[in-house]
C-alpha cells in the first residue's frame, strides 16, 4: 500500500471535511475534529517543506 505524502493527506482529509461539514453545523465535533487534524497536517507541511522564519525582535 502506498504512503500518502502530507499534500495529500492534507488533500484527502480537506475533502473528507467537506463533506461531513456539508450537512453538520461547522461546530459539530466531528467538524471541529477534522478541521483540528487538518491544521496539524498543514502545519507540519509548512515545517517541513518551507521552513518558519520567525523575524528577529
Amino acid at each position: 500500500m502506498k504512503q500518502l505524502t502530507t499534500d495529500e493527506k492534507i488533500e484527502e482529509l480537506r475533502l473528507l471535511m467537506q463533506a461531513v461539514a456539508s450537512d453538520k453545523d461547522l461546530t459539530d465535533h466531528r467538524v471541529v475534529s477534522l478541521s483540528t487534524k487538518l491544521d496539524l497536517l498543514i502545519n507540519e507541511f509548512y515545517k517541513n517543506n518551507i521552513g518558519f522564519s520567525h523575524p528577529a525582535v
